[in-house]
């Protein structure tokens, strides 16, 4: 990549609202986009807080890129190269008492 890109790790409520979000360059900064080589693995941790206002039920945490400057996203490809979405659905939590 040329770009420097984003990560955005978003924490998504059962109704489809934004209830938590942690954005950064990958690994805070020390692994910019534009220095990674094909086959590199970049282990990057986010830390999503649950409010303590969140409804019971199962969240899902949502992950992708951007450019800052634009706001434009990077889709993601299925295995012909087609574009189907601009985030990945990482895993799924379930809030309960």
């Amino acid at each position: 990549m040329r770009e420097n890109y984003s990560v955005f790790t978003y924490l998504i409520s059962p109704n489809g609202e934004r209830v938590a979000q942690m954005d950064s360059w990958p690994q805070k900064g020390n692994a910019p986009t534009s220095t990674w080589q094909p086959g590199n693995r970049i282990r990057d941790e986010y830390e999503l807080t649950v409010p303590s206002s969140a409804a019971l039920g199962v969240y899902s945490i949502q992950i992708g890129a951007y450019l800052a400057e634009t706001g434009d996203r990077l889709q993601v490809l299925d295995v012909s190269g087609q574009a189907q979405s601009d985030h990945l659905l990482l895993s799924s939590i379930r809030v309960h008492e």
